[in-house]
């Protein structure tokens, strides 16, 4: 869930695994990655469309507004579905940011214990590690097993609920002719491009032209104490 650039998706395909990413935009190098390799442009709403019940695994690579609510998919998907999470940039349920509630740790930090939290209140006996991965955001959590029997787990997702509605303020509610998990939560809008690639060539020729006729016309005064080497 919001892939990204794919990359993840396309190891995992060609390793096995039967699964698909999902991401709000497409990109380029999507274009590049064999048949096998299943990619949708999807925007993931929390709500009734987005229970996956005949899924093993939901995975989270820096999934942004939807970090939180991927512990909340699994739990409600199925007894039996699981969830890797890797945390990045802190969110709250309704989409807006997170705010550190902690002051002695860092915001991350602070937010990793609030995922875990999420975790342990969907009823997930929470794991955590650390990836070795060259970055400093690289601690990741992993629900597979869980607190209660899979005879409780229908009033499991009846406490679920009860917590969902406390984060969000409010009851469930239909938008869109959709039931939504959390009415307030607004996706993030798809994303403009807005690197040097969107500008016509044209434009761009010219620019490097300008400059480099500015560089070629500056006149490079020296004094009698300049000594710059030589034979």
């Amino acid at each position: 869930l919001g892939c990204g650039n794919g990359l993840l998706v396309h190891i995992l395909n060609s390793e096995g695994h039967q699964g698909i990413g999902y991401d709000l935009r497409a990109r380029k190098i999507w274009s590049l990655y064999p048949p096998t390799t299943r990619l949708e442009v999807r925007t993931i709403i929390p709500s009734s469309d987005t229970v996956f019940p005949d899924t093993d695994w939901l995975v989270g690579n820096h999934s942004d507004e939807l970090t939180v609510w991927i512990p909340v998919m699994a739990a409600r998907s199925s007894y039996t579905c699981g969830f890797f999470l890797l945390p990045c940039c802190p969110f709250e349920f309704d989409g807006k940011k997170y705010c550190r509630t902690n002051t002695s740790v860092s915001q991350y930090h602070d937010f990793l214990g609030y995922v875990r939290t999420v975790s342990n209140e969907c009823g997930f006996l929470t794991d955590q590690d650390k990836l070795r991965i060259p970055s400093t955001k690289r601690v990741c959590f992993v629900g597979e097993k869980r607190t209660y029997t899979e005879i409780e787990y229908k009033d499991n997702l009846d406490k679920l609920q009860q917590y969902i509605e406390s984060k969000c303020l409010c009851r469930e509610g239909k938008v869109d002719g959709k039931e939504r998990w959390c009415p307030q939560f607004k996706p993030r809008g798809e994303e403009r491009v807005r690197n040097c690639t969107q500008i016509s060539s044209d434009v761009r020729e010219k620019i490097v032209n300008l400059v480099a006729e500015q560089l070629l016309a500056k006149r490079r005064m020296l004094t009698e104490s300049q000594d710059f080497g030589g034979v």
